[in-house]
Formats: structure tokens, C-alpha cells, sequence
């Protein structure tokens, strides 16, 4: 479905925040990821718009992933590509008629990141409050993947 959006319809979509889960005996525990500066960041993506059953014209995007760095590999073996400022530009105009290249495929640095475990009111759609960030203490320790 993007196949062709490598070349002509790359995308920045805005974030300051996101969630991974971890699978745990208990059920899905998530973990509330940002930069350590908390500053706004950027995921690499790409859109596409085609025409649905009735002829309506829909758009839809895509946050393209790579593998995880080292604080996500214990939740999970991806995460987002997150652009700082100086490849947002270069993700948008580099080489617009080829496959993007290989420094959009690296994960963002561990060190700029933090992970903080927070409630499960968060698995919830329907729950849009401060209550989603309410970080807490996780009693099972975190599983690594094997690279």
C-alpha cells in the first residue's frame, strides 16, 4: 500500500510522547517514552490517499519502524523512526526518487530517551486524562529479546 510513498509522499508526523507495552503475566503493562529533554520530536512517515468503495477519497499515513534501541528491546524488537531537527529536513528532500538512505534505519540514541512505567488506565481509548501519565512502580522485572 506505500510502496511508491518512498519516493513522493514522505511525511513528518509530530509527537512529544509516546507508549510501548510490554506482555506480562499480568496483562499488557505500558511505558510512557520521550526524549530526555522532553522536546518535541518527529517519526518518519509516510501517507498515501486512494478512493474508497463509494468513491470517497481517503487518506491514511504510516510511522515507518526500525529496530529497537537498547531501553525499548526489552518491551519490545521495534520502535518508531524518530527524526530530530537535522534529518527531518533530509527525510522530506534526500534522494525523493530512491529508497531513503540507511540513517533513517538506525534507532534513536538510548540516552536521549527515558521510559517511565505508568497505569493501565491508559489501555483504555476511551480514558483521556493526566491519569494516562501517572507513572508507577512495575513489580515484573523487564524480558530482553535477543538481537
Amino acid at each position: 500500500m506505500f510502496r511508491d510513498s518512498f519516493r513522493s509522499r514522505r511525511c513528518i508526523v509530530p509527537a512529544d510522547e509516546f507508549y510501548e507495552w510490554q506482555s506480562t503475566a499480568s496483562g499488557r503493562q505500558p511505558y510512557f517514552v520521550q526524549l530526555g529533554d522532553h522536546a518535541a520530536f518527529g517519526f518518519a512517515g509516510l501517507w498515501n490517499q486512494s478512493s474508497n468503495q463509494t468513491g470517497e477519497l481517503v487518506h491514511t499515513f504510516t510511522i515507518l519502524t526500525t529496530r529497537a534501541n537498547t531501553l525499548l528491546i526489552g518491551l519490545h524488537r521495534r520502535m518508531p523512526v524518530i527524526l530530530d531537527e537535522k534529518n527531518r529536513k533530509a527525510w522530506l528532500t534526500t534522494g525523493m526518487d530512491v529508497v531513503p538512505p540507511n540513517r533513517f534505519n538506525n534507532p534513536y540514541p538510548s540516552s536521549r530517551m527515558t521510559m517511565t512505567p505508568v497505569s493501565k488506565v491508559v489501555n483504555n481509548s476511551r480514558n483521556d486524562s493526566i491519569d494516562c501519565l501517572q507513572a508507577i512502580t512495575v513489580k515484573e522485572g523487564l524480558r530482553l529479546f535477543a538481537l
